[in-house]
C-alpha cells in the first residue's frame, strides 16, 4: 500500500509541476491588441484653373462677386462611425482636442486633425463636432471675420469604407 501511495504522490507532484509550468508560460505571453489607430487628416482645398481657391473659375455677368478670404472652423472633437451600427451608438471618439482650421487655405501639406485607438472594424464616416465658425469675405467690413452658423453643430464626412486592422494605422 505504501508503494501505491508513493506512486500517487509522484504523479500528483508531476501534475502540479506541469500545471505550474503551463500557467507561468501562459502568463508571460503578451495578449495581442485587437485595435488599430485611426489618423484623420485635412489636406486643404485644390486651386482652380486661375490659381485662386476662393473664386469660381467663371463669373456671371451682373452678379456681385464676393471672395471668401478665410473660413475658420473650430473643431471640439472627432469621432468615427462603425459600419453596420445605428446612428446613435456606432461612434467612437478618437480626439477631444480643440483645433481651429482655415478650410479655405490652400496648401500642399496635410494637417493631422485627430489620432486615436479604434477597435478593429470598418469605418464609414467621420464626424467633426463644430463649436464655432467664422468667415472673412471681401467687401464686407473690410474683410473682418463674421460668425457662420453650423446649424447641426457637426460636419459628417462619408467615407465609403475604411478598414481598421489590429495594430496598424489607418489614415483618412
Amino acid at each position: 500500500m505504501e508503494r501505491a501511495l508513493l506512486g500517487m504522490l509522484y504523479f500528483g507532484l508531476a501534475g502540479l509541476l506541469i500545471a505550474g509550468s503551463a500557467i507561468t508560460v501562459l502568463e508571460t505571453v503578451p495578449v495581442v491588441a485587437k485595435e488599430g489607430t485611426v489618423s484623420v487628416y485635412f489636406s486643404g482645398i485644390a486651386l482652380n484653373t486661375r490659381g485662386d481657391p476662393n473664386v469660381l473659375p467663371q463669373t456671371v455677368q451682373g452678379i456681385l462677386s464676393l471672395r471668401i478670404l478665410s473660413l475658420n472652423v473650430t473643431i471640439a472633437s472627432v469621432s468615427v462611425h462603425r459600419a453596420g451600427a445605428d446612428d446613435e451608438s456606432g461612434w467612437t471618439e478618437i480626439s477631444s482636442n480643440l483645433m481651429v482650421l482655415d478650410i479655405m487655405k490652400s496648401t500642399d501639406v496635410t494637417t493631422l486633425i485627430a489620432m486615436g485607438p479604434v477597435p478593429q472594424q470598418n469605418v464609414t464616416m467621420v464626424r467633426l463636432k463644430v463649436t464655432g465658425a467664422t468667415a472673412a469675405v471681401s467687401g464686407s467690413s473690410a474683410g473682418s471675420p463674421e460668425p457662420v452658423v453650423v446649424s447641426s453643430g457637426e460636419l459628417r464626412i462619408p467615407l465609403g469604407s475604411a478598414r481598421v486592422r489590429a495594430q496598424l494605422n489607418t489614415s483618412i
